[in-house]
């Protein structure tokens, strides 16, 4: 969740222990995410929205999700 400042960001340079990029972009309520594999590698995304999948990626491999965002007021 995100507080309703953060109506629009991005997070980008992230890097999970297995070799996946991250780039996170989100606008207004929706949300972007790119995963890009540095090397072979699997994980399993939750998205914002609740859902989850899990992924095998290849190196140089893409993947790309959206979701919607819960904002909440954090104090």
């Amino acid at each position: 969740a995100l507080p309703k400042r953060w109506a629009k960001g991005r997070a980008i340079g992230l890097q999970t222990r297995n070799g996946i990029a991250v780039e996170l972009i989100w606008d207004n309520g929706k949300m972007n995410a790119k995963l890009t594999a540095k090397r072979n590698a699997a994980c399993m995304v939750h998205l914002p929205d609740g859902t989850a999948r899990y992924i095998n990626l290849k190196r140089g491999e893409d993947s790309l999700f959206s979701s919607h965002i819960d904002y909440r007021m954090h104090h």
